[in-house]
């Protein structure tokens, strides 16, 4: 790793100032999120490729923690976006491709909370600019614009010219020789509007309120447009490819068209000065809003994080682009400054994936715990970078295929032609050891975690189409425990679980006890295999009851301990266990339903409850025969945002585990209070409003280089 000192910083950036640390704040955190498009991880602070002109991004990587193994969920940036902010994989809710569309359009998925969302119900003020989601710009319908406190819809990019121009069949670049202006470049003009927000938030109207500002810059996304001055930061006969690149992909007609057609032109070392400039121009701008925070009273209680969307090839594996599943097009930056972190200041190699940034966020601004998403919190990384016992794959999908990278290895999944690479002997993936007999454990071993990441996905989409919520036994947010490495030198693990027995069953649970485990530093929980996958990490409780297993099934059950440094025991004997027989009886019908009270715009219903032979899962409520929500087990329900003097039918029915349907109950006709007479004066709030003035309906064209949408 390169690192910048602050002495080095100064001079290097004089239009910037230092990115000084200061002691943290008491109060409600804020959150400062910078984006760039297709910024991989050549940012110089990983120390990949020594040429790059990061200075602002390195310092900041200096001051906060920088994930130095970080992955997007998926190589392009729809598929990336939608899951970061939805919290769910493309793998659970099947976007994959760009063409795939936008999260709220599947079905299950229209009333899930967004994480700026949730940052918004919680009392911040949410506000974005730029590409956040996939449009270049805000305002849109896939943009997420109704959960948002405020969007400014100005677009994205920035004008190219005649420096340098080249336009190839896939990608172009060029520099542009006038001076950078808010007029030529609209990632600086967006940046300068964020700088001066955050300059001015503690005297604006919302002052009152924490902040979660998102900035979108496009750059370095192609085509590779940026002012000369960028250009000019670097060494021109030193832009060589990078040490990824196979010897072979040298040559004319080894790698892909447009790699092929930059050999023959002789421009690799330019379109690697083009990618290279647009990220130094990233680093301008992201310097003039870490000023502005700098400078502000806001500095001590606001968490940075910066991050590209997904990786880039540069001429690896005879390639340019993302689209890829090799670790080159998923491998990107990605660094967060909290000022309240114990491990700032260090680099964590953990592998770890953008989908972890939405319960990272939420834990480190101490907001409600929301475990219904999928990835899980970093904030253990930031205090102990260096954690020894963290070891969570990380999967990801692109075009249907699913891949995951644990500490060690990194495997693709594609039957007969699936590759797999070590991490730490072969960095570059140019060596594929699928096939080998040695491996063929590891190949099973991956491939069972692959199983069990995406079953729990599938559960979770299943909830959210029929029940309208995800039910806690498929949270998969499972952490070490309390204590880290970094807290405790304990290397003992626990002792062997005592043998394991099978208390009862349903048609899809199974209910088991165990002997109890000892360890010197206490014993945390039990971690249960089904079938040789995880299932379930328990609290410390020798006895549990499984969920939603595949009824009518014979099933191999294992256990082991954690303790509180998170040393594991040695497996527990197998156990063949069994479900009880398929249940296809459905649950009595609900008791009739009542209205309890109502007001102009509610009505409070309940009804009698049901009974199952298996085991009751929950309540759906119809109004006007269209879905409305499932209550749980509950037998109470708010119809809210309703018309008065509106007549609804509403009806209720019961769901079992087994996902069988009840009868509906008798259907009831109710309505809101009357209307009055006269309207009700009303009040309308200013964070409501939503201006959508200047909003772009087509994409931002960038001077010399085409419009931007060629290039998604």
């Amino acid at each position: 790793m390169n690192s910048n000192n602050m002495g080095i910083y100064k001079l290097v950036l004089p239009f910037c100032g230092s990115l000084m640390i200061h002691a943290p704040s008491e109060a409600q955190k804020n959150v400062l999120f910078l984006m760039a498009d297709d910024y991989n991880y050549w940012a110089n602070c990983l120390g990949y490729y020594p040429e790059s002109y990061t200075p602002v991004i390195d310092a900041l990587a200096s001051r906060g923690v920088l994930f130095a193994n970080a992955v997007c969920s998926s190589p392009v940036c729809n598929h990336s976006r939608n899951a970061l902010w939805s919290g769910f994989r493309p793998s659970t809710t099947g976007i994959s491709r760009n063409q795939d569309g936008y999260v709220r359009d599947k079905n299950g998925f229209n009333h899930i909370v967004t994480m700026h969302q949730y940052f918004k119900e919680n009392g911040y003020h949410a506000l974005a600019v730029g590409k956040m989601w996939h449009p270049g710009s805000m305002g849109g319908n896939t943009t997420d614009p109704a959960n948002w406190s405020e969007i400014l819809t100005d677009g994205s990019g920035c004008n190219g010219g005649d420096y340098k121009r080249y336009n190839g069949s896939q990608y172009t670049w060029s520099g542009n020789t006038s001076p950078m202006t808010t007029g030529n470049c609209n990632d600086h003009n967006i940046a300068v509007k964020i700088a001066n927000r955050i300059a001015s938030y503690h005297t604006s109207p919302q002052k009152d309120k924490p902040f979660f500002i998102g900035l979108g810059l496009f750059r370095p996304h192609a085509p590779f447009n940026s002012p000369k001055q960028f250009w000019d930061k670097l060494d021109e006969d030193k832009m060589l490819p990078g040490p990824g690149v196979e010897p072979k992909y040298y040559m004319p007609g080894s790698g892909t068209t447009f790699h092929n057609e930059v050999i023959r032109d002789g421009v690799w070392g330019d379109g690697i000065q083009g990618y290279l400039a647009s990220m130094a121009l990233t680093d301008h701008n992201v310097g003039l809003v870490l000023d502005a925070l700098e400078n502000s009273p806001l500095r001590d209680s606001t968490i940075v994080l910066f991050m590209g969307d997904h990786g880039f090839d540069l001429g690896e594996h005879g390639r340019w682009g993302k689209f890829a599943k090799k670790i080159t097009a998923n491998h990107t930056t990605f660094i967060i400054y909290d000022p309240a972190a114990k491990g700032n200041g260090q680099v964590c190699d953990k592998p770890v994936s953008l989908q972890d940034i939405y319960p990272t966020l939420i834990e480190l601004c101490g907001l409600p715990e929301k475990r219904d998403i999928e990835g899980r919190s970093l904030a253990r990384l930031l205090d102990c970078p260096g954690e020894e016992y963290w070891d969570f794959p990380i999967l990801m999908t692109y075009g249907g295929g699913n891949y995951i990278m644990s500490n060690d290895w990194y495997f693709i999944e594609n039957g007969s032609s699936s590759e797999l690479y070590h991490n730490g002997d072969d960095p570059y993936q140019w060596n594929n050891l699928f096939g080998q007999s040695a491996y063929n454990g590891v190949v099973a071993r991956l491939r069972s975690q692959i199983d069990s990441i995406v079953q729990i996905g599938t559960r979770m989409r299943t909830d959210l189409i029929n029940l309208g919520y995800v039910r806690a036994q498929y949270y998969n947010n499972h952490q070490p425990p309390e204590h880290t490495s970094c807290a405790c030198a304990d290397s003992i693990p626990p002792t062997m679980p005592g043998p394991v027995s099978q208390l009862g069953s349903t048609a899809t649970s199974v209910t088991l006890s165990w002997g109890a485990s000892a360890d010197d530093t206490g014993v945390t929980g039990y971690q249960v295999f089904v079938n040789d996958g995880l299932h379930v990490t328990t609290p410390d409780t020798t006895v549990f009851t499984l969920l939603d297993l595949p009824c009518d099934s014979m099933l191999f059950v294992k256990i082991r301990a954690l303790d509180a440094c998170f040393n594991q025991s040695e497996f527990s004997e197998p156990v063949q266990v069994s479900t009880g027989e398929c249940d296809t009886i459905p649950p009595a019908v609900p008791g009739p339903i009542e209205v309890m009270g109502r007001t102009l715009t509610s009505v409070e219903l309940s009804w009698g409850p049901s009974t199952d032979n298996d085991m009751l899962a929950g309540y759906e409520v119809f109004v006007d025969d269209e879905f409305l929500i499932n209550t749980g087990i509950d037998t109470v329900c708010v119809l809210s945002g309703l018309q008065c003097d509106v007549e609804y039918t509403v009806k209720v029915r019961a769901v079992d585990a087994s996902g069988n349907y009840s009868a509906f109950s008798d259907p009831l006709v109710v309505s809101p209070e009357p209307c009055p007479a006269h309207p009700i004066p009303g009040k309308i709030e200013a964070e409501d409003y939503t201006d959508m003035s200047g909003i772009q309906t087509q994409p931002t064209l960038d001077e010399g280089g085409g419009a931007n949408i060629g290039y998604i």
